[in-house]
């Protein structure tokens, strides 16, 4: 019971720290996502009132 606990762990924390990573860059991608969204937002904003 205790071998099969002590060959877990290190295959848990490396499933856990490549699930975090997969999510890091997931969450990076859709944050770029956004900020792009909202840097076009605010052009098109600026354009309009540029424009009036």
């Amino acid at each position: 019971m205790l071998l099969t606990s002590c060959m877990l762990v290190p295959f848990a924390e490396s499933l856990f720290a490549r699930t975090t990573l997969k999510h890091a860059v997931i969450a990076a991608k859709l944050i770029a996502r956004s900020m792009s969204t909202i840097a076009t937002a605010v052009a098109k904003t600026i354009a309009v009132a540029r424009r009036e």
